[in-house]
């Protein structure tokens, strides 16, 4: 049926939810090994997906990382304050002077995207 293999569609991502569709119809069908051989996938790949399918019913076919939480900002918000202020008393610096000069916790590319977000860049 797909002469491609799974992994490769998936890396191309190349309309995952109907390959994924039709590899479980197909699965519930033959089997999973047939299933297997004709998606060019393994077994393992395929039960995770009939397995899904039992348990999220509705949103079985998006992949988990499209469904992960959003991610919460990892610096502080005392920390992002003291590399604006800094960068208003220090104009010329950069942020890898800014940062040892300081000793700030945050590395110097957070420095510039906190600087980059409040336009001071």
């Amino acid at each position: 049926m797909s002469p491609i293999k799974y992994f490769t569609h998936v890396r191309l991502q190349e309309d995952l939810r109907s390959l994924r569709y039709y590899m479980v119809q197909y699965a519930e069908r033959y089997g999973i090994k047939p299933a297997a051989r004709v998606f060019n996938t393994t077994p393992k790949t395929v039960k995770k997906w009939l397995r899904r399918k039992e348990e999220l019913s509705s949103e079985w076919m998006i992949d988990q990382r499209e469904m992960s939480r959003p991610r919460r900002p990892r610096i502080s918000e005392s920390a992002r304050r003291q590399a604006i202020e800094l960068k208003g008393k220090h104009k010329s610096w950069g942020a890898m002077r800014i940062k040892k000069e300081y000793n700030l916790k945050i590395s110097d590319k957070a420095i510039r995207k906190i600087w980059k977000d409040e336009g001071l860049m």
